[in-house]
């Protein structure tokens, strides 16, 4: 059959296409696993999915972008490290500069509560 009717080249473009990544615990892991033990079985090989533990936080990547509501208001880009637990719908609050000393924070630390803390980093 690999010899002649390879369809390697389908099935590399169906999981990386179709499901794209799949971090562990999320729906396109589950649905790509799922559609490889269809094939399995469409190839008549016998397939048994065991689950091999448990993951306490899933992970499917909703929107991922804010917004700072003024006058001169921008869009912001957020990355969030992979099985971090997400939000609950959308947020607001006021926002804060990362302080870099001790005295910095120190003094912001009452207004911390609620607030989003733009931090630097490279993207």
């Amino acid at each position: 059959m690999g010899k002649t009717d390879n369809q390697t080249m389908q099935h590399l473009d169906v999981l990386c296409n179709r499901f794209g990544g799949r971090p562990i615990g999320s729906d396109a892991y589950e649905n790509a696993a799922e559609w490889a033990a269809y094939k399995f079985k469409e190839w008549g090989m016998e397939v048994e999915m065991d689950e091999a533990g448990e993951v306490p936080v899933g992970f499917n990547r909703g929107p991922w972008f804010g917004r700072m509501l003024s006058d001169n208001g921008m869009y912001l880009h957020f990355a969030t490290p992979s099985y971090t637990a997400g939000t609950k719908g959308v947020q607001k609050g006021h926002v804060l500069i990362e302080p870099k000393t001790q005295a910095e924070f120190d003094q912001m630390k009452g207004r911390l509560k609620g607030a989003w803390v733009l931090i630097s980093g490279e993207n």
